[in-house]
């Protein structure tokens, strides 16, 4: 109780920045070399599916002028055009950047496009160019390239300090009650159960512990932290907006609710039933995971209709990370909230009761889209998917969910994309902890005779 007492006394934390809360300064890296391979405009003019780009696009987007963030550890370029960059002067005042640029295909129009970025955490200056020509085959569809071989410094950041003291337990709402979870550069929440090593992700509002993969060993790193090695889609199918959700409908329904009604298993969470009924179940740990709490896949729109192939669809979690905020409580539990039959509420679809972290919990636990933070908790150097819709892109054709991403913040990623996953359980609140301190060496460990 007074535990309780203390944590419902402290600030409300402020989600529009990360936990900890990171100064950057930049860092140049060392020299090193890359590669921009473009169409040529012979093959702009005369290939249908190059027709949408202009003949400019044989360049490069180059720019003049950059900007570095330290409270985002963000590089920002600006006076950017498309240049041939084996025709600029690198031994004068001005200095040439750019950030990414690559082709991409829309299967949908069967249409190519560029993929371009003027804001990363990394950016390269050019400091000398080559061009040769060649060809590239993208989806049985071959046409002339401009291969640019550049000559590049890379800069990057570094921390310059960090404000540690936004860490611990803090106590929000969920759709059971108080829930209390962890945020910032935790130590202390580390458990053993069922053979495996989890990580506290909070209490939820019934009591029960929500707990995220982490592993079978301690102090996992990478892809050991997930259940595969980057092979998992969310889901094979990514051309319509039903194939964000966990489960969906019919793709060809009319209505909102055809669309996404829960009939249809997507990939990842077939993949995570088999590993839940293998590990858990078959082992005979399934007494200890509570059957009543569920996992929130929010649909409901900010934008769009949720229908269409045609437009922009936004998902309501889309607008809460660009305005960043997040919620523990589900907007939709009869249709969003995935639950078994067991569960009081939610849609009781779920045939186990296992899922994905949601893009919130990353968020209270003090991650955001528009920082770098490689110190809270749950930070991966590699990418993990979490159960958050995100939009659909008519411009490619893809759905998008929201995911962690290996640069230390939140992002958005097209759904047929390989990626690790970490599969989120929730104990019994009657659970007995036989030993440990809750740190990764000596993590809690939860009775199971």
């Amino acid at each position: 109780a007074i535990a309780k007492t203390k944590i419902a006394a402290k600030q409300t934390v402020d989600v529009t920045n990360t936990a900890p809360v990171i100064k950057w300064v930049e860092k140049v890296e060392s020299s090193s070399t890359s590669q921009v391979i473009k169409p040529t405009a012979e093959a702009i003019s005369s290939i249908t599916q190059l027709s949408n780009l202009n003949a400019n696009e044989q360049y490069m987007y180059i720019c003049t002028t950059k900007s570095f963030n330290s409270e985002t550890a963000i590089y920002s370029l600006e006076n950017c055009s498309l240049k041939d960059p084996t025709t600029l002067d690198y031994s004068g005042d001005t200095k040439y950047y750019y950030s990414k640029e690559y082709m991409g295909y829309n299967k949908a129009n069967s249409k190519f496009f560029v993929v371009r970025s003027n804001s990363d955490i990394s950016v390269f200056q050019v400091t000398g160019a080559t061009k040769t020509t060649s060809t590239q085959t993208t989806n049985g569809i071959t046409y002339a390239t401009n291969v640019y071989n550049l000559s590049c410094i890379t800069l990057t950041e570094t921390e310059l300090e960090t404000d540690k003291s936004d860490k611990g337990l803090y106590q929000g709402t969920d759709d059971y009650g108080t829930t209390y979870y962890y945020r910032g550069n935790v130590k202390n929440n580390n458990v053993y159960f069922a053979g495996f090593y989890w990580q506290i992700v909070r209490i939820n509002g019934d009591g029960s512990i929500r707990l995220m993969y982490n592993g079978t060993e301690k102090n996992a790193t990478s892809t050991k932290q997930s259940i595969n090695n980057r092979t998992y889609q969310f889901n094979s199918n990514y051309n319509d907006p039903a194939y964000v959700g966990y489960m969906y409908g019919n793709p060809d329904g009319t209505t909102f609710d055809e669309v996404h009604t829960n009939t249809t298993s997507s990939t990842i969470k077939t993949a995570i039933d088999s590993w839940y009924k293998t590990n858990i179940v078959d082992k005979g740990y399934s007494s200890y995971v509570s059957n009543a709490v569920g996992f929130c896949g929010d649909r409901t729109l900010t934008g769009g209709d949720g229908i269409s192939t045609s437009a922009y669809s936004y998902f309501r979690a889309y607008g809460r990370n660009l305005n960043q905020t997040a919620q523990f409580t589900c907007p939709e539990p009869s249709r969003d909230l995935y639950t078994t039959i067991d569960s009081s509420i939610g849609n009781k679809a779920l045939t186990y009761p296992v899922g994905l972290v949601t893009y919130d919990e990353l968020v209270f636990a003090g991650m955001d889209r528009n920082h770098v933070n490689k110190l809270a908790w749950v930070y991966s150097t590699e990418q993990y998917w979490t159960m958050t819709p995100s939009f659909f892109n008519v411009n490619n054709g893809h759905a998008f969910g929201l995911v962690q991403h290996n640069a230390g913040r939140l992002s958005t990623w097209g759904i047929d994309s390989g990626l690790d996953v970490r599969p989120v359980i929730n104990l019994k609140s009657d659970v007995k902890i036989t030993e440990g301190i809750g740190t990764a060496n000596d993590p809690f460990i939860v009775e199971t005779n």
